[in-house]
């Protein structure tokens, strides 16, 4: 008989249940398996986009959640997985919202789709409808089908043009230092959901003057167009809140606790709107807070399509629809139609205020329109002063109303759809309307005029028309365009207080980077240096009791400025930021120190252009010793001659360049030319005759920096000039010292001499239209020579284009050093020739023809003063400038000259040319003009001596 025995049993004294597990299975993953069930893709990379249900499943079911991926972040830093197999590009589709063919065919709840009717080549239902209703009803639904598939291409085309949009990094307006402080941020989504009260506003001064508006720019359209006038004669004033001498004194009155101007606080009214990188620098003196704009940045110029969904391209800063120099463009079409709008004359309306505008010279011209400054209310012990402009007034029923003028640019054709013009510019143009509409409420105007301007040829950027006008109210017009003047005003009413809450009682800069507020330490002064320029630095350190200028510590002989200049630049109609011409650029001291330094450089100067081997210019790092053999002796190695004149180049750098040539003139013949720089108009006359006149592009005296003397040809300035680029595309601007004049060398002879060397003035910023380069030494020196009537002008330069020089570019600087000194020589001699001619002769000159016509003293004679044949009609009588004496067309030749500043040519007999000549047998360079019987004269050149 079988034995039983009772199997072991384990007993869980725990309760009811199960009993523990066995070790060897504990903490093991577990999930319920079977053979039948399907196995999912871990990953499918080439597959197209499906249904979930027409595709392999990622997720199995039924499986414990311990099997399913959870990403390891520690693995991945060490581990990826990349798939280089090329697959199948799919067909792109939109994942947003699929059209009525993808819901017909595929799509989810269309045939072939979860949920739907079946594919479309499935076999069609035998029992369904085939009666001509069916049909009907199936045409109805074609035609609705094809309205909707018309709807969603429409719809898909916005879509994909809102994704196509290239995102732009733009750089920051400044760079953030790693010195400043993050004081506080404002989000924008908190500034647009801000709320308050309007504040209520008086009105402490007004200054400047108001001119009547034209009521004719309000019928003007695209037909009955205008032209846009220049305004170069104007001056255009962008002065910051620091700079105003009329805040100054109402800051000591202790007026207000805040202080900005109306371009500040619009742009802070209309921040939420801005896509440019900004900044404003908020200063606190005394528990007052003052808004300011850097110097640098480009914060008074417009914007063009600033929020416009296809923005300039900024690819080519050359090209004229570059943001840059569209928004030049734009600023300077603003300026010259706020002018033009106005009435002139007698018999219109002229307002005068008792104060004058506070930013204008005694000799300068200012643009019409006056300075509102307006006291604001912000609530909590906060007053808001602002200085507001107005362009002009209207009178209207015999009431005057205040008017602001701005321009709208490229606008195709506004009397057709004046509304859709204007909505299009608002979608653009967004920030730009919004920050003019803040300016009009914050300048209390009654109505803001918008004109629409246009280029007359879309090539040229300089030439413009005035294709309509519009008036609004600033309050309705601000309610058109969705600015909610509560919103605005508590945005500016909370940056104002947080500000004052949050700069402490130190005197700092701070500084706010679109949403962020900074701390920056005071500016101390210091400027990098560029290498071979001579630096005017603003800092309170540089002045020694005496008050003279002190040197620099890291460039010998350097003066410095310790003064800022007052108003800041505007932009001129070329694009470019006009330099002022103020007395105040520089003080007396550093006038005085400017002449003492570039006097010193003299000697330097002249060995650099005569060859002398003692060459100061180049600074010692900048000569390596592989080149301190060549610095020995000879610098110039001869090129080539061409026109007359002999051009070198340097052994040691490229950008120095040398030519000689000689010129029958006196020396100071050459200098008038030369030393032509009191006036700006003198100035800019003399550099196109010198370089060419279409190779200047601007020039200005900025200060003279000595008194004028008994000698014309004394002369020391400080100038601006803008020139094309010999060593490439991108023009030039210089700002340098130009110092001229005449002495007698060792052996008694006359010697001229112009030097120019550039200097670094803080306050005239680079434009981006030009490379700012630097003029190491630039000499021109003028010596009498052995020949009587003849001298040897030379030219010597070293210009640092900024830029690398090449072989090519400087083949091209010799070029155009050889072009200056011929077209200084071709002047030269007109005006030598036309000083000579007799006063008692002068003949009145036919302007259409450039002849001078005959007296009736010349009839009287009637043979010829050098041949002594009887004039005929085949012999006619030629009256010779320098003697008055007759001769005949043979016997006479012409001689181009300068008369009144006219050029022209003027007929000389023979035997003023043989008489000029010191040697009869020597022949000099140059021809005279058509041979004849007395070769041994007609191929001589004509010399006048100098008295």
């Amino acid at each position: 008989m079988a034995s039983y025995e009772t199997p072991s049993v384990d007993v869980n004294a725990n309760g009811w249940g199960p009993t523990a597990l066995p070790e060897q299975f504990l903490n093991v993953p577990y999930a319920p398996f079977n053979k039948g069930d399907k196995l999912g893709k871990a990953a499918d990379f080439v597959s197209n986009y499906a249904p979930r249900g027409s595709r392999y499943a990622r997720d199995p079911s039924g499986v414990n959640a311990e099997f399913q991926y959870k990403h390891d972040s520690k693995e991945d830093a060490t581990f990826q997985l990349v798939d280089t197999s090329k697959g199948t590009r799919p067909k792109t589709e939109d994942r947003l919202r699929p059209t009525w063919n993808q819901q017909r065919f595929g799509g989810r709840g269309g045939r072939g789709g979860r949920g739907g009717r079946g594919s479309y080549n499935d076999k069609p239902d035998p029992n369904g409808p085939t009666t001509s209703s069916a049909q009907l009803r199936m045409k109805g639904m074609q035609k609705q089908n094809k309205r909707w598939d018309r709807l969603s291409n429409a719809r898909r085309a916005v879509t994909f043009r809102r994704r196509d949009e290239v995102r732009v990094d733009r750089a920051a307006s400044v760079m953030v230092q790693a010195s400043w402080t993050l004081v506080d941020q404002f989000e924008m989504q908190q500034l647009t959901k801000l709320q308050a009260n309007i504040p209520k506003s008086e009105d402490l001064k007004w200054c400047g003057e108001l001119r009547e508006f034209d009521a004719s720019f309000d019928r003007i359209t695209s037909r009955t167009n205008t032209r846009v006038h220049r305004y170069d004669d104007r001056d255009f004033y962008y002065v910051t809140t620091t700079d105003d001498p009329v805040i100054e004194d109402l800051a000591q009155q202790e007026q207000a606790t805040v202080f900005a101007t109306d371009a500040i606080l619009a742009h802070l009214m209309a921040c939420t709107r801005s896509v440019f990188p900004w900044d404003i620098v908020a200063q606190r003196v005394n528990n007052m807070v003052f808004f300011d704009k850097r110097d640098e940045s480009n914060f008074d110029l417009l914007s063009v399509n600033e929020n416009a969904s296809d923005p300039p391209s900024q690819e080519d800063p050359e090209h004229m629809n570059h943001p840059d120099r569209l928004s030049l463009e734009a600023t300077m079409i603003n300026q010259n139609l706020s002018q033009q709008v106005l009435k002139t004359g007698n018999g219109a309306f002229y307002k005068k205020f008792d104060e004058p505008n506070p930013f204008a010279s005694e000799d300068a011209k200012p643009a019409s329109g006056a300075y509102r400054y307006r006291k604001f209310d912000l609530g909590g012990g906060l007053n808001l002063v602002a200085r507001c402009e107005v362009q002009g007034v209207a009178l209207k029923k015999g009431k005057q109303q205040y008017v602001s003028t701005f321009a709208l640019n490229e606008i195709a054709n506004p009397t057709l759809l004046r509304g859709a013009i204007l909505a299009n510019e608002l979608k653009n143009n967004s920030c730009k309307l919004a920050k003019w509409t803040a300016q009009a409420l914050l300048s209390g105007v009654d109505e803001m005029k918008l004109g629409y301007v246009s280029r007359s040829n879309f090539k040229d950027p300089y030439s413009h028309v005035v294709l309509g006008m519009q008036s609004y109210i600033p309050s309705t017009f601000a309610t058109q365009i969705a600015l909610n003047q509560n919103n605005t005003t508590s945005g500016s009413v909370a940056r104002s207080s947080d500000i004052h809450k949050h700069v402490g009682k130190r005197q700092e800069l701070w500084t706010g980077l679109q949403q962020r507020l900074g701390a920056t330490p005071l500016f101390s002064g210091i400027l990098s240096n560029q290498k071979g320029e001579r630096v005017l630095e603003d800092s309170d350190d540089d002045e020694d009791e005496d008050g003279d200028v002190v040197q620099d510590s890291y460039l010998p002989n350097g003066p410095r400025s310790t003064e800022r200049v007052r108003c800041r630049s505007a932009v001129s109609y070329e694009g470019s930021r006009q330099v002022p011409e103020d007395s105040t650029l520089l003080s007396a001291a550093q006038k005085a120190g400017c002449f003492s330094y570039i006097k010193r450089r003299h000697s330097i100067a002249l060995a650099f252009a005569s060859d002398d081997p003692t060459d100061d210019i180049r600074e010692p790092s900048n000569i390596s010793p592989a080149d301190e053999g060549d610095i020995v002796g000879s610098n110039w190695e001869a090129v080539k001659a061409k026109n007359g004149v002999q051009l070198y180049k340097s052994k040691r750098s490229r950008c120095e360049v040398r030519g000689v040539t000689h010129v029958n003139a006196s020396v100071k013949n050459v200098m008038s030319i030369l030393a032509a720089g009191e006036s700006t108009e003198a100035f800019a006359d003399a550099q196109k005759t010198i370089l060419g006149a279409d190779q200047v592009i601007e020039a200005k005296v900025l200060a003279l920096c000595a008194q004028p003397t008994n000698s014309r040809y004394f002369h020391c300035g400080l100038k601006y000039q803008a020139i094309k680029n010999p060593f490439g595309t991108t023009p030039l601007d210089l700002v340098y010292l130009d110092y001229t004049d005449v002495s007698t060398t060792h052996d008694g002879k006359l010697i001229g001499y112009r030097i120019l060397e550039s200097i670094r003035v803080p306050e005239l910023r680079p434009s981006p239209k030009y490379v700012r380069a630097s003029i190491r030494c630039e000499v021109y020196t003028v010596v009498e020579t052995d020949t009587p009537g003849v001298v040897e002008v030379t030219f010597a330069s070293h210009l640092d284009p900024k830029s690398k020089c090449s072989s090519s570019k400087r083949s091209q600087w010799i070029e155009q050093a050889g072009v200056r000194l011929a077209n200084l020589r071709a002047h030269a001699e007109k005006t030598s020739i036309g000083n000579h001619l007799l006063p008692e002769n002068n003949r009145e000159m036919n302007r259409k023809h450039r002849s001078f016509t005959s007296g009736d003293k010349d009839k009287q004679q009637r043979n010829c003063n050098v041949c002594q044949h009887a004039f005929s009609f085949l012999r006619k009588r030629h009256s010779c400038r320098l003697c008055g004496e007759s001769s005949c067309g043979r016997c006479c030749r012409k001689m181009p000259v300068l008369v009144e500043a006219e050029s022209t040519r003027v007929k000389v007999c023979l035997s003023c040319i043989l008489h000029s000549r010191n040697n009869p047998d020597e022949i000099r360079r140059g021809e005279l003009g058509q041979p004849s019987r007395r070769r041994d004269i007609s191929n001589s050149t004509f010399i006048i001596y100098d008295e």
